[in-house]
Formats: C-alpha cells, sequence, structure tokens
C-alpha cells in the first residue's frame, strides 16, 4: 500500500463570500463599532469589514448558522445553529 502524499492532505481554505441568503431573522447585524457586518451563510459566520472590504470567517457549526447576536459593546459575537432530534 503507498504512502499518503502531503498534497493528499491539502484542504481548501475559504478565501471570500459573495452573497446574503436572508434566510435567517434578523441575520443581518451592524456591529457596534459600525466598521463591520455579521451575518451568516450555511455553517460559517462572516464578519465583513466594510472599510477595508475584508472578511474573516467563523467556523465550528455542523449544520446551517440559525441565528447570531453581539453584545452591545461589541466584544461577544454569539450564534446557534439549526437541530433536530438524534442530530450529532
Amino acid at each position: 500500500m503507498a504512502s499518503p502524499r502531503p498534497e493528499d492532505d491539502m484542504q481548501l481554505e475559504l478565501e471570500a463570500v459573495i452573497g446574503f441568503n436572508g434566510h435567517v431573522p434578523s441575520g443581518l447585524i451592524s456591529h457596534p463599532d459600525r466598521e463591520h457586518l455579521v451575518y451568516p451563510l450555511g455553517c460559517t459566520v462572516i464578519i465583513q469589514s466594510l472599510n477595508k472590504h475584508k472578511q474573516h470567517f467563523l467556523h465550528g457549526h455542523t449544520n446551517n448558522v440559525s441565528c447570531v447576536a453581539t453584545s452591545k459593546s461589541g466584544k461577544y459575537l454569539a450564534s446557534g445553529q439549526v437541530t433536530y432530534m438524534g442530530f450529532k
């Protein structure tokens, strides 16, 4: 059996997101600093810089993100996902 090659372990990395589906109620949030937008798309939460036109991605959900919220200070960001009985 051949040993795995390093290129076999390479994974794609998300570079940019284009789009917003609007399916999450109150899913487009203006961060309290007024310099960022926060929104979910699939299993990822996107933090979009309005001034620098850059995006940061928060991964970790195993199903579609169903809610996002920020604290009043903007220090904390919370997100939740869709789940159902028996979901792992």
